[in-house]
């Protein structure tokens, strides 16, 4: 019975994972393809830094929902994503905006998302 609610449990977050970025998510905001530049090779640079294979950065039009500048990493390990709040970018500086993204690398480095 508990290795049953286990693998139950291992199937919903793995289907989870899968769902929030790709069907979930977007029905709250737009995303769109960061531009080649600067900071699309410095997100890059820290993601190899840090040992994180990512896919592809998006950036989220938060700023119609929230003045709030946050960053994430989503997806699993071959569709993992890294996605930067538009208002942040609008609002900080190159540095600061890294040190968000960093950060949020970090949980992802470190096991604290397990996917």
């Amino acid at each position: 019975m508990v290795l049953n609610m286990a693998t139950m449990f291992l199937i919903i977050m793995i289907l989870l994972q899968i769902l929030i970025p790709t069907v979930i998510m977007p029905m709250f905001f737009t995303f769109t393809n960061l531009e080649e530049g600067d900071l699309k090779n410095a997100v890059v640079e820290e993601a190899k830094k840090t040992n994180v294979s990512i896919s592809e950065i998006k950036v989220a039009d938060g700023s119609k929902r929230s003045s709030h500048s946050n960053a994430f990493v989503t997806g699993l390990w071959f569709a993992r994503k890294v996605v930067i709040f538009d208002n942040l970018i609008k609002d900080f500086n190159q540095s600061q905006i890294i040190a968000v993204v960093n950060h949020e690398l970090g949980h992802v480095a470190h096991y604290h998302i397990i996917f």
